[in-house]
């Protein structure tokens, strides 16, 4: 079952494979006390769960994407995506500023943990390494499972074939922040969310079985920005 930690799988199999492994070295030998230490590797090298189903990729920046991201592409996203997977999504998206160790980490490890993402391209995105790396790490992993939402024509030389051959989701003519409640514009912009939202299924559906080693290429490949 999914769990957020790893010593909570653990824990459940304490009565047969006890943590302390060098008491059970001093009491009951060397023989046993390996046996145990080889079903505790075991279940440490169990691939961990995904915690998000969505990871969302763009430009931060404080008076245009990232509440356009935060308050209104990712509400009219859950709403529809609880529609169609049939539970409530798991969503991550982050607002803060770029840059810090623990900035740095902590989105490698979101990322690691993500079965799909969904890419705003800005005409800024590509010169964001951040974005950049998240795109790619997850391109890597498996195109199905990156969607692509356009919002700004980006310059054709920060585009390579395989970006390309992508399904790009235009949403240019929703380039703007705030839209408000009761208008025309908010109205078609909600069609557009639900219109897209299987897309988006299907990508989260497409994620590959979790490999533990993501985590790691992650947080090696943020280091290096």
């Amino acid at each position: 079952r999914e769990t957020d930690d790893i010593e909570s799988l653990l824990s459940g199999y304490h009565c047969l494979f006890p943590r302390n492994f060098d008491e059970m070295m001093d009491r009951d030998g060397n023989a046993y006390s390996s046996r145990v230490r080889d079903h505790g590797e075991f279940l440490r090298n169990l691939p961990m769960p995904y915690d998000h189903d969505l990871f969302i990729s763009y430009r931060r920046q404080p008076l245009l994407w990232t509440p356009w991201a935060r308050e209104l592409l990712v509400p009219y996203l859950s709403g529809y995506l609880q529609q169609e997977l049939g539970h409530a999504p798991k969503i991550f998206i982050d607002s803060r500023i770029e840059g810090g160790k623990d900035w740095v980490d902590d989105i490698a490890k979101n990322l690691a943990r993500s079965r799909a993402i969904v890419s705003v391209w800005s005409g800024d995105y590509f010169t964001s390494p951040w974005c950049v790396h998240e795109l790619d790490m997850m391109m890597e992993r498996n195109a199905d499972i990156v969607v692509p939402l356009v919002v700004q024509n980006c310059r054709e030389e920060q585009l390579s074939d395989r970006l390309n051959r992508l399904q790009q989701i235009d949403l240019k003519k929703f380039r703007i922040f705030p839209i408000s409640v009761g208008t025309t514009l908010i109205t078609e912009f909600s069609a557009m969310i639900r219109e897209i939202v299987p897309t988006i299924a299907q990508a989260i559906r497409s994620a590959p079985k979790f490999n533990n080693k993501w985590t790691q290429q992650c947080l090696r490949r943020f280091d290096e920005v």
